[in-house]
């Protein structure tokens, strides 16, 4: 008797509140200034929209994407289109930076050995541009997009050194600091359209990406 009361006066509790996508990040190592600005946007695709930071946007890629070829080819292009905009900070008879860009855009159209081995060698041309030319930093974000055909992983170092090539030409214009940081932030979301350009959509978050951890963004 005890047993049917049992049964029928037991209740199942409500299911709690669905937790919010930005908790994914988290699990995956996201930064503490990412994860909370991603609790302000109402779902991952609304985020991708708006995001105005490219090295969080090509982390994201990085910890989701496998990647594929054809992502590979996407990610190299994204380096390459990027970089392209501070080519014009090089000095005029510098032309390593720009050999090492065209390498890499080769590999991207055609992913042959050779045309990797093409880009390995540009990339080591514009790393000893960076060490003997100034601004060195085009010459750096160069020769990681042109390893990139290589190692996929090396993007968003690219990337990174291109804001920084582009903060460092806004310094010697900018007239104080809030000029400075105004161009920065400009730059940064436009490299988050190129990103976009390339990779509409964001990358899917599945559920065995909270065991990954890793280096943050």
């Amino acid at each position: 008797m005890n047993d049917v009361v049992s049964a029928t006066t037991t209740k199942t509790a409500p299911p709690g509140p669905a937790a919010h996508w930005s908790t994914a990040l988290e699990a995956l190592g996201a930064c503490a200034d990412a994860v909370a600005w991603a609790r302000t946007q109402p779902s991952l695709a609304a985020a991708w929209e708006a995001c105005a930071r490219p090295d969080w946007m090509l982390w994201l890629l990085g910890r989701t994407l496998a990647p594929t070829l054809a992502e590979h080819q996407q990610l190299v292009r994204v380096a390459c289109a990027c970089v392209r905009t501070v080519l014009c900070f090089s000095p005029a008879n510098e032309l390593r930076p720009l050999r090492a860009i065209e390498a890499a855009e080769a590999w991207a159209a055609n992913p042959s050995a050779a045309a990797r081995d093409a880009a390995s060698a540009a990339a080591r041309d514009a790393a000893e541009a960076a060490a003997s030319v100034s601004p060195w930093d085009v010459a750096q974000a160069a020769g990681l997009a042109a390893l990139s055909a290589g190692r996929s992983d090396t993007v968003k170092a690219a990337v990174s050194a291109v804001i920084n090539a582009t903060a460092s030409a806004a310094g010697r214009v900018a007239t104080n600091g809030a000029t400075w940081a105004a161009m920065r932030a400009a730059t940064r979301k436009k490299y988050c359209v190129t990103v976009r350009q390339h990779f509409p959509h964001p990358p899917t978050l599945k559920a065995s990406h909270a065991s990954l951890g890793g280096a943050r963004p």
